[in-house]
């Protein structure tokens, strides 16, 4: 049932696993896993309000910086999310993509992601967007590089350059603007 004026866009910041896991006296790993979780039924909840994009920051830039082992592990349950909700995602009509670098992400989880992708093109119903190793600064230089070498090919002229135009260079081009940005964990930035 679609909720009255629901969001059109809301974007979660997925963070504080680990705190919510250590002050219950478990492990990060078992925060983590616990996050997927909630990430699904956020998903369900988001479509089933009628709310036709939803953005998921699940790995951003800094977290490469993460002991290995915790990467390892986070890749490992992002692929999973992918290949475990591939069908959910298509019978619900929800088209995966992701922003962020793709070609960073470790074999087994770029092909999970990647075939969910596949998948899932064409539906309609909702979008769902995961980050993986996407920093917002990142992609903001990615966006002015590619300008300014338009620029110095001739390409672009100075005066074309304006928001639109580095927006229309960034990988989040496709996606509205959050009506909704929520940042789980509690802390506050």
């Amino acid at each position: 049932m679609k909720a009255p004026n629901a969001p059109r866009h809301i974007a979660i910041i997925m963070d504080g696993n680990g705190r919510w896991a250590r002050a219950r006296g478990l492990e990060r790993a078992e925060g983590h896993e616990q996050g997927v979780r909630a990430a699904e039924r956020t998903y369900r909840a988001c479509q089933e309000r009628g709310v036709p994009h939803l953005t998921l920051y699940a790995f951003s830039y800094a977290n490469w910086m993460r002991p290995q082992d915790e990467v390892d592990m986070l890749m490992r349950l992002c692929g999973e999310f992918a290949e475990n909700n591939r069908d959910e995602f298509v019978r619900r009509g929800i088209e995966l993509q992701v922003i962020g670098d793709l070609e960073e992400l470790p074999t087994s989880t770029r092909r999970q992601v990647e075939e969910t992708i596949e998948a899932t093109e064409g539906g309609t119903r909702m979008t769902l967007t995961l980050a993986l190793g996407y920093g917002g600064r990142n992609d903001l230089v990615g966006a002015v590089r590619a300008i300014a070498a338009r620029a110095q090919a001739g390409i672009m002229l100075p005066e074309e350059i304006d928001e639109d135009a580095i927006r229309s260079f960034m990988t989040t081009n496709t996606l509205p603007d959050p009506d909704l940005v929520i940042r789980t964990g509690g802390e506050k930035r």
